[in-house]
């Protein structure tokens, strides 16, 4: 019986043995300490500037890395190789924005992740405006003609002719040239305004309008005036003077055109028939225009053209509820200020409705500038401040409505503190974070593993000897 036990004790253990040994070897390795992970980091060489941005990517820390996978963050390209004098790489980027940039590392069975978030900042530059006018002067009525000679892709033209009656603003490639008649004498200054999703910028040309030339008839001077007969007075002694036609008051609805989220403007004013609005987010203000020191959901330019003159307008706009919850305020707080005359002045802001998740707003203004949507609670008191304006006949009270309650309003009655110029600073890049992916799965693959075939091994070391038991009873 010895003998036998030895010999079975014996075979046991040879059959065990491989079992034992693979045990062992998994359990070295899923103790592999997160310091075995292949080392990683690399920079970038620019790291911003103008599209098209071209970035050199290298690798600065490496150890033991069998592969190489670039993600560039912009969702264009990946970049793998496995070729150690390829590792590096270089990458375009066409489309502004910030992106991340992430580096894989592998070397198996371990990885490793290097990541530089916000890590590219790819902008675009403003266009510069120019112009050419022909001809430079002449006498009254003069027709000039004037054609764009602005670079850098601008995307829409905004001219001013300087004798106050006319602007014309475009945004056809095709039309962004004009001409205009003069026809009183004077020195005007005409301007250009080009803008694109970098900014805008503008060009001015004095030019230079004669009296009309004077003619003998009858015995007396008149002054040649196109486009009307000059007759003298009842004792011909001097020439009657025509005088234009101002044309009558009316009130036109205008689609607010650009990228704001102004939407429309009931408009009451003289010359408007025509009328074209523009709206432009700004995303720095200009030097002498101060920021609010208020929770700013967006700057606004607006550029009417085409127009004589502008006694008032309701402009209509929304806001996300989102932002509005994350500002701690509710809709009622939301407020539409205007800058003219170099300050800050809120405006009576109603809101209309609240659905989809926006909160649409009309907010009355006497004329076109740089505007704000911004929320402020009813203590916010600060330097500078211009209360909101009484609301005008025209423009009831306003009813908020979301689902299933209705709530009456009236014109918002916070102040709006205005302060310094907000001046941001720069940010760098957010430090780079390391991620060591495949070691936080080993440990749990192996001991599943183990688990598994210790499971298996007492199955088969028992369940026999129970049937050879159970046979023996």
């Amino acid at each position: 019986m010895l003998m036998d036990s030895r010999v079975g004790g014996s075979r046991n253990f040879w059959f065990y043995a491989p079992f034992l040994s693979i045990i062992i070897i998994l359990c070295n390795f899923c103790c592999v300490p997160v310091s075995a992970c292949p080392s990683i980091e690399f920079i970038g060489t620019p790291v911003s500037g103008p599209v098209p941005l071209t970035v050199q990517f290298n690798v600065t820390d490496m150890d033991h890395v069998d592969s190489w996978n670039w993600s560039f963050g912009d969702g264009t390209t990946w970049f793998n190789t496995t070729d150690l004098l390829l590792r590096n790489a270089t990458h375009p980027y066409t489309v502004p924005g910030t992106y991340p940039v992430s580096l894989w590392a592998f070397d198996f069975p371990l990885s490793s992740t290097y990541t530089r978030a916000n890590y590219i900042l790819a902008t675009v530059l403003p266009p510069v405006a120019g112009f050419t006018l022909n001809p430079h002067s002449g006498p009254a009525p003069l027709v000039v003609q004037f054609n764009d000679t602005s670079t850098g892709t601008p995307t829409s033209w905004n001219w001013s002719f300087g004798d106050g009656t006319t602007w014309f603003n475009t945004t056809d490639l095709l039309l962004r040239n004009a001409s205009h008649t003069y026809t009183s004498p004077g020195v005007f200054t005409i301007s250009l305004t080009a803008t694109s999703a970098g900014g805008s910028s503008q060009a001015s040309v004095p030019l230079q309008v004669d009296a009309p030339p004077l003619t003998q008839s009858s015995g007396q001077l008149s002054s040649v005036v196109s486009g009307s007969d000059s007759d003298s007075d009842s004792q011909g002694s001097s020439p009657n003077v025509v005088q234009p036609v101002e044309p009558a008051a009316s009130t036109e609805s205008v689609t607010i055109g650009g990228a704001s989220a102004f939407d429309k403007a009931t408009v009451t004013g003289r010359g408007i028939s025509d009328m074209v609005i523009t709206a432009q987010p700004i995303s720095s203000l200009p030097s002498s225009v101060p920021a609010l020191d208020a929770p700013v959901y967006q700057y606004i330019e607006v550029t009417p053209a085409r127009y004589s003159s502008v006694q008032s307008a309701f402009i209509t706009f929304d806001v996300p509820l989102s932002w509005i919850e994350e500002q701690h305020s509710q809709p009622e707080s939301v407020i539409l200020s205007r800058y003219s005359g170099g300050a800050w002045t809120s405006l009576s802001t109603h809101v209309d409705r609240v659905a989809n998740g926006r909160v649409y707003c009309t907010a009355e203004s006497p004329g076109f500038s740089v505007f704000a949507i911004i929320t402020v609670k009813g203590s916010a008191i600060g330097a500078g401040v211009a209360r909101i304006a009484e609301p005008s006949s025209a423009q009831p009270n306003g009813t908020v409505q979301s689902e299933g309650s209705t709530h009456n309003t009236s014109p918002v009655s916070a102040v709006i503190p205005s302060g310094p110029t907000l001046i941001v600073p720069e940010q760098g890049p957010a430090p780079a974070m390391h991620e060591d992916s495949m070691v936080s799965l080993i440990p749990a693959i192996g001991a599943i593993f183990v688990i598994g075939i210790t499971a298996l091994l007492l199955a088969w070391r028992y369940i026999p000897q129970r049937k050879r038991r159970d046979k023996k009873l």
